[in-house]
């Protein structure tokens, strides 16, 4: 049964559950995820959305305004970054002898799901399946001597969140209280 009424008060109020899957297939016939990975540490997230905004004028007048949607700016904000998670993310291959990461900046960028929950102020949470987000880059904050305060140095993962190629849909939103639907149904779909 599904509920569309509003159901009290909906505010956001935190951030919980972020995880990511490498996105397997992402074509016109199909769209197929692997296993979900946890991004433990994250502090805060920001998406942006990117329109192309034109306006046809005919006449001395204005005779079409066109919008397009291009994307969604990702920022994922991290208190911490391990090494083997800075390789699934793409930037990277481990040395298995040593266990070290070369950093490797010209790979492919990776594609992932990106789910998320959102606590809300009626204690039920505004659930995200964002289909399509693929990673650019990941940013180290300003270090700083430990004698000078010693502030903590985050990492950024950047990237741009595109409709996904099976059906244009860009994301999957839901309200409840099952925090399993964003990870133990993991999102395949064909046409």
């Amino acid at each position: 049964m599904t509920n569309l009424q509003t159901p009290g008060k909906i505010a956001l109020k935190g951030l919980s559950n972020v995880s990511l899957a490498p996105v397997v297939r992402n074509t016109r016939a199909s769209y197929e995820t692997g296993e979900p990975f946890a991004l433990p540490s994250v502090m805060y997230m920001s998406l942006s959305e990117e329109t192309a905004r034109s306006t046809v004028w005919a006449d001395d007048d204005v005779y079409a305004e066109m919008s397009s949607y291009l994307g969604t700016h990702v920022t994922i904000i991290l208190a911490g970054l391990s090494l083997e998670l800075f390789a699934k993310l793409g930037m990277g291959s481990i040395d298995e002898d040593d266990g070290s990461v070369y950093w490797e900046p010209g790979l492919a960028k990776k594609q992932f799901l990106l789910n998320f929950a959102c606590l809300q102020a009626n204690h039920e949470y505004r659930m995200h399946r964002m289909f399509a987000l693929t990673v650019s880059e990941i940013r180290q904050g300003t270090l700083s001597p430990l004698d000078s305060g010693g502030k903590i140095s985050h990492y950024e993962i950047i990237g741009k969140l595109v409709p996904r190629k099976l059906d244009g849909r860009t994301a999957q939103v839901r309200d409840g209280s099952d925090l399993a639907w964003l990870t133990h149904t993991t999102p395949t779909a064909s046409q």
